[in-house]
């Protein structure tokens, strides 16, 4: 079933998003599938101004792997630092034609930053948390669609939590997480990270 979603909207990318990683994920065999918890749609910024989004998961035999290492079980479960480290997919990486989409996609929006305003430190700031929010939300809306359109489901079996991250989690990842799937499905993540990752 490849259905674009409720929370699609045409010009998005996360339509281009979703495509990518459902093709991804429909390319798993069922010895990778097996034991997936959780996927991680890190984004990536080689600079702010270069939005990607990189897809990986973890297993439940990784977690348990990993959990000596870790200062609680919920660290070794949701802090990506201790998963598989796997990249399954990636969008908006340079040199790619994703690239080129995202760029055609901040020009559309206006989020490019003139010449004349290069030397502004608040503008640039403003541009890098302006490209930064609207980037995050494409990307939460094509979680959801995979989790709409049943991809997830089929892919793993079951439903998969969707953690959108960055190398901090704070309160802004976890109400982005929170988007990103049907009502109850990540709290579990949610609750450690409100609990200050502990």
């Amino acid at each position: 079933m490849t259905t674009s979603g409720e929370g699609i909207e045409a010009g998005s990318l996360a339509e281009p998003i979703r495509l990518r990683v459902e093709v991804a994920l429909r390319g798993l065999t069922p010895s990778e599938t097996e034991g997936v918890y959780a996927l991680s749609f890190y984004l990536a910024h080689e600079d702010m101004q270069h939005p990607a989004l990189m897809v990986g998961f973890n297993t439940e035999a990784n977690w348990e792997a990993t959990v000596d290492e870790a200062s609680s079980p919920d660290e070794a479960r949701w802090n990506c630092a201790f998963w598989l480290q796997n990249q399954l997919a990636w969008f908006g990486e340079h040199g790619t034609p994703a690239a080129a989409a995202v760029e055609d996609w901040l020009k559309a929006r206006g989020l490019v930053l003139s010449e004349d305003a290069e030397d502004d430190i608040d503008q640039l700031l403003d541009l890098e948390g302006d490209i930064a929010e609207a980037f995050a939300a494409d990307v939460c809306r094509a979680a959801l669609a995979l989790h709409e359109d049943g991809t997830l489901q089929q892919v793993f079996g079951h439903p998969v939590p969707v953690i959108v991250h960055r190398l901090e989690y704070d309160d802004e990842i976890a109400a982005l997480t929170e988007s990103a799937n049907p009502p109850g499905l990540a709290a579990d993540f949610i609750r450690w990270v409100m609990d200050g990752c502990e």
